[in-house]
Parts: C-alpha cells; structure tokens; sequence
C-alpha cells in the first residue's frame, strides 16, 4: 500500500486540471476497496477542498469514487436504474441462466465503472463469465474476476473482447486458469496497457509461462503474481532468462515447487532487478 499511497501523493500535489483528476480516479480504482474508504479518500476530500469549481464539470461521471456492492442480477439492474454512476463495482453472482447474460451487460454498460470486482459463487457453463465478451466498458481500468472453474472462460472472454483495451490491472487468481487461459490473454493485442496481471493459484504450467513471456502484447507489466502456480525449475528458468521480466518491479512466486536450482537459476539471472530478487520466495 505505500506505493500507491506515494502515487496518490504525488498525484495531489499537482496542479489541479481535468486531466489530473482523469489520473485520480484511474489510480483510486487500483485501491482496495477497504484501504480506499480508510486511507485514500479522506487525504483526498480535504485536498478536493482546495480545488476551483471547476471540479463539479470534471466529475462528469459522479462522485470521485463510489463503491457499491450487490448480489444478483436484479439488483444490478436496479443500480443502473438508479443513475447512480459508481467507480467501483463489486458484483457478486450465483447461477446464471444464458438469458440474463444481455441484462448484465445492459446494467454493467450504464454503470461504467472504473473497478469492476466479479465473483461467480456457483459453477455453471460459463454464462457467469460471459457479459465479458460483449462489454463496451472504456472507463474500465481494474477487473478482479473470482470465478472457480471458469478461468480459461474469463480469459478467453477478455481476450476476444478490444473494447476492454483500458484494462491497466486483471486478476483470475484462484479461478482454475490453464495453458489455454494463459495463451488467449497472451495473444490479445488490446491488452496492451496492462501493467498488473495477477494469475497467483492457478495452473498456466510452462507453456502458459512461456506464451505470456514471449507475448509481444504484455510489454508493460511490472507486477505479475504466479504464487501457487505449481511451477517447477524448468518455470524458473523460463523466468529467469527471458528479457520480459527486466521491466517487473514485483514477481511474486511464493508457494511453488521451484527447488533449489530453480531459486539459483533466478538469483542469477541478468534480467531481473536486484530489488525484485531479494523479494523472491527462500
């Protein structure tokens, strides 16, 4: 949290202008919701104070940041009928029937959020997943999908879908990702401004590791999570001699099955910086 609590410091000491409140709210929507309401939007408020009217016209899309949860797709219908634009979106879904996969993506349309947190509690044959593939969602910067079971879906999803292209941070940790989850986001060219990609407590295995390494879309990630991936030695040296990884500030890799070698293999190599190494699992 310190590095976002710099950026946002740094931020709020600018001089105030539309554009610098555009890098406000994408940086507020990279924030836990629970570190948001404690620690960003307070500091926030009181320097707001201090801005010109102005402000009023550059909050065309509502508050600064509003964070609302629901549960169903009743509910979020409701929300949207409400008018209420929201910055950040938690969404909790059971079974989805294949018909109610148009509604959500009608209300999550009008709702634009900038942060968009899925969790899909029941399993079914995708449709919880679905409204990916067909949401137009310019404003969405953060997508945090919990979906067990349905992480090649998700990933595949996203990946047909280049109305997602000002997506900067996804999360698919825990949802069952494999190889061909990995492949599909490595080859869709409208993530390109991806700079976070959290896959920690999946299976991508070493082809997966490969695709995304040698992804020519992927150039500006600087953190990526692999953490319980089960990858082995053979992962590590994947890692550790691909150029990719030179421009990561964090690899979190804990909870894998790396072996000492692999740990060697890692400490040695050339492209990752000396701070990210340090921070790498004993």
């Amino acid at each position: 949290m310190d590095d976002r609590l710099g950026t946002l410091t740094d931020l709020l000491q600018q001089t105030p202008s539309e554009a610098l409140w555009d890098a406000l709210c994408e940086e507020l929507a990279l924030w836990d919701p629970k570190a948001l309401a404690q620690v960003a939007l307070p500091r926030v408020q009181a320097q707001l104070e201090r801005w010109p009217d102005e402000v009023e016209r550059w909050a065309d899309a509502g508050p600064l940041v509003t964070v609302q949860r629901v549960s169903g797709a009743a509910a979020l219908k409701k929300l949207a009928q409400a008018g209420q634009p929201v910055r950040w979106l938690e969404l909790r879904l059971g079974a989805v029937g294949e018909r109610a996969v148009p509604g959500l993506v009608a209300s999550l349309q009008v709702l634009q959020p900038y942060g968009l947190s899925l969790e899909v509690e029941e399993v079914d044959d995708g449709n919880g997943v679905a409204p990916l593939a067909e949401l137009d969602a310019p404003r969405l910067r953060v997508l945090m999908i919990e979906a067990p079971g349905l992480g090649d879906a998700a990933a595949e999803n996203i990946a047909d879908n280049p109305k997602l292209s000002g997506l900067r941070r996804l999360s698919l940790a825990g949802s069952g990702l494999t190889s061909a989850g990995a492949r599909a986001l490595a080859g869709a060219a409208h993530l390109a401004s991806l700079t976070a990609l959290d896959l920690a407590n999946n299976k991508p295995g070493d082809a997966g590791l490969r695709a995304l390494l040698q992804s020519p879309h992927l150039g500006r990630l600087t953190k990526l999570s692999l953490a319980g991936c089960g990858l082995g030695p053979k992962a590590a040296q994947l890692l550790a001699q691909s150029s990719a990884v030179g421009r990561l500030t964090k690899l979190e890799l804990a909870d894998n099955r790396l072996t000492a070698a692999g740990r060697a293999a890692l400490a040695a190599s050339p492209h990752l910086g000396e701070a990210v190494k340090r921070a790498l699992p004993d």
